[in-house]
């Protein structure tokens, strides 16, 4: 056991240089320092599984682990900063938990299932291994707090990647980020999600303007929303058959082709339910197939070599652009819709 007692003298620094691993369970970590005292434990290996790792001071609690590190059903906790560095983290079911800024940089794999990660100020997760949040919480409270989460894949999975704060929230995967049923991730201010493949069946929400940018992007049953702009941008697909694409400014969609299948693109309201299904709406190498109540959605495409404009207001007006041949306009097929010339500009 470990059990720090507060000195006379302020300003103390306390440091754990461990040549072994160490366990501790339940309060065997804990310090009643003066607010300008740190805490630093530095570890071949750091346990902590069901244990609890306490912080009283205002400086930085320090958690090194050269090899893994287990936190399962844990707790950390700091009045100050946290740092917690180590090869692997296993909190399932933990907290670690800071009142000012917390960073988990992580060396491989981190999993964070049903477990909370909170910062009263900044968010900073990094891992160059996988990074599972399915049913756990990683969010910062700060008012103008930022927040960073990357990781090889991210599974967010009936998880939260939350920032109180108007400071951006960033999430950047190299491979795969998949934001399940009932996952979120969201700001009150910017949100960018980078990946090279993004499936969302959950939320992705801003206050601010949203960003998306995938070589694959799914938003099937999933809602993009921004209170500003909503840009998607992939080379591939982009899918959003029965999902939602909502901005309060402008929506932009920048893909190979799209999917829309009783889905809704929109911008500048909330669109109401969509109970029709247009399914037969193709152009060429790109594909919409939409239905909304009220939008406006911009789909640049190299393939016509001009801005595709799709206004929605009420009832549906779909402009076709003028090279479309006329054995193509035959196969579209959208019930109440008006079909134009695309405008000369």
């Amino acid at each position: 056991m470990v059990h720090l007692i507060r000195p006379p003298q302020r300003g103390t620094r306390y440091a754990l240089f461990l040549p072994l691993a160490i366990g501790v369970v339940a309060s065997d970590v804990t310090e009643s320092g003066v607010d300008t005292e740190r805490l630093s434990v530095n570890a071949n290996a750091l346990l902590n599984d069901a244990g609890h790792i306490a912080h009283a001071g205002i400086g930085t609690l320090t958690l090194a682990s050269q090899g893994a590190a287990g936190n399962s059903n844990g707790s950390v906790a700091t009045n100050g900063t946290l740092s917690l560095t180590a090869a692997s983290l296993a909190s399932r079911g933990g907290s670690p938990s800071a009142q000012g800024d917390a960073t988990l940089d992580v060396r491989g794999a981190l999993d964070n299932s049903s477990g909370t990660v909170h910062a009263g100020n900044a968010l900073n997760v990094a891992a160059s291994g996988d990074i599972t949040n399915g049913g756990g919480s990683m969010d910062a409270a700060g008012a103008h707090a930022a927040v960073t989460v990357a990781g090889a894949n991210v599974d967010n999975s009936g998880g939260r990647v939350a920032n109180a704060g108007d400071g951006a929230t960033g999430v950047s995967v190299s491979a795969a980020l998949t934001n399940g049923t009932q996952g979120f991730i969201g700001g009150n201010g910017n949100v960018s999600l980078s990946a090279a493949t993004l499936s969302n069946a959950g939320t992705v929400s801003a206050k601010g303007n949203t960003t998306l940018a995938a070589q694959g992007l799914n938003n099937n049953a999933g809602s993009v929303l921004a209170s500003g702009d909503a840009t998607v941008t992939t080379a591939g697909a982009f899918t959003n058959r029965n999902g939602v694409f909502s901005a309060g400014g402008t929506g932009t969609v920048n893909a190979g082709s799209i999917d829309n299948t009783a889905g809704c693109q929109n911008g500048g309201q909330v669109p109401n339910s969509a109970t029709n299904d247009n399914s037969n709406i193709e152009f060429l190498a790109n594909v919409l197939r939409a239905f909304c109540t009220r939008s406006r959605l911009k789909n640049d495409t190299s393939r016509f070599g001009l801005a595709l404009d799709w206004l929605v207001e009420r009832q549906i007006v779909l402009i076709v652009p003028k090279k479309l041949r006329s054995s193509q306009k035959k196969r579209i097929s959208v019930m109440r819709c008006q079909i134009e010339d695309f405008p000369t500009r």
